[in-house]
């Protein structure tokens, strides 16, 4: 956590607002802030967190059941059988999922009838497994054209999408599948009187 910066390095407060104050965040590895005044002082603030960049239901893994250390592919148990084309009840190891994905409320709408590792397109061909934003784009096209460009969800890394270091977050990296709504978040503070406000904290 960001603490408050002693004013005696100002000389005074006020400063914090003069012509000529500016401040540079960099956040990540090694973030600090820089600040200067119409003074021309300069110091360096390196107190702040290293901001989490992980997604929040973490990293895209296969379509998988994980069992006491283990992994076993859809496939494994759903080859032995033929699924029901009318939806029942869930069974076995599918009990434990919740289903709130408005009107979508059918597997097969999204995983391959023959190949369950691996999902459906609208016209029965397979999308792979590690391209799900794929999936999502059969009912959310105008969703998925914003997060092509940037205005849905987040780059991990830098900003510029054609840079090599920038990586666009896919839509299950944030929403659960089954039940997609984004669960209310508490917002942070807004700035205070007095106070520089940095993500991750204050100063």
């Amino acid at each position: 956590m960001v603490k408050h910066v002693d004013s005696a390095l100002y000389n005074k407060r006020s400063r914090f607002f003069a012509p000529g104050f500016f401040i540079v965040v960099s956040l990540g590895i090694g973030a600090a802030a820089v600040l200067q005044t119409d003074g021309g002082d300069r110091f360096q603030a390196s107190a702040i967190e290293k901001v989490d960049s992980a997604p929040i239901r973490g990293e895209v893994e296969p379509l998988r059941l994980r069992r006491s250390g283990f992994e076993f592919k859809c496939s494994e148990c759903h080859r032995t059988f033929e699924t029901s084309r009318n939806q029942k009840a869930l069974v076995a190891e599918h009990t434990n999922l919740i289903f709130a994905h408005g009107s979508n409320d059918y597997c097969l709408n999204c995983h391959h009838r023959t190949n369950r590792d691996a999902y459906a397109n609208h016209d029965g061909s397979e999308i792979p497994a590690d391209q799900p934003a794929r999936l999502c784009a059969k009912c959310h096209g105008l969703i998925y054209r914003d997060w092509l460009v940037g205005i849905h969800g987040r780059l991990r890394g830098t900003w510029d999408p054609a840079d090599s270091g920038s990586e666009r977050i896919l839509c299950i990296q944030c929403h659960d599948p089954h039940q997609p709504k984004f669960p209310d978040l508490k917002p942070m503070p807004g700035p205070m009187r007095g106070r520089v406000h940095v993500y991750g904290g204050e100063m």
